[in-house]
């Protein structure tokens, strides 16, 4: 049973005022915020006018204990798998178990003209890497290009 994303957390919501200035960007990392538990689209939809680049990179679990929260997260969580020993945090967009909802977030995109950066990454995946990179790129080709292509015409 999938966890559900939490609401933005206070410290989210006190670190919005300081986007306010128009010098000031924001960079969204799918996968991140997702195991954090966020939900990313309301989370781009709230900040949209800010975020400046997306890193999109699909999630298998969410942090149900908050050892995100914990000093040197990235060892313990990530790479040692946190307390539920998870073998793998991240994933290949598209992937069956994937937690994040690309199609949507690019139709969220589009509807709010967004021009900024956006990093398709293969991190960590199985051997061999590249077939992760060539997995992103058939799920950007067939799966999230076509929303764009639609909303253009």
């Amino acid at each position: 049973m999938r966890s559900r994303p939490r609401a933005p957390s206070r410290s989210t919501r006190r670190c919005s005022p300081l986007s306010i200035r128009p010098s000031a960007g924001l960079a969204l990392d799918t996968a991140e915020l997702t195991i954090a538990g966020h939900d990313v689209l309301a989370l781009y939809q709230r900040l949209h006018a800010r975020v400046v680049h997306l890193h999109f990179k699909d999630a298998l679990e969410r942090d149900t204990l908050g050892e995100y929260r914990t000093p040197n997260a990235e060892r313990a969580l990530l790479q040692s798998g946190g307390a539920r020993r998870i073998e793998r945090w991240f994933a290949e967009m598209g992937t069956p178990r994937g937690l994040v909802d690309f199609p949507s977030l690019v139709e969220s995109l589009v509807e709010h003209r967004y021009r900024g950066w956006i990093v398709a990454e293969s991190d960590g995946g199985p051997a061999p890497i590249a077939a992760g990179v060539m997995s992103n790129s058939w799920y950007v080709g067939h799966r999230l290009a076509p929303i764009g292509a639609r909303a253009a015409s």
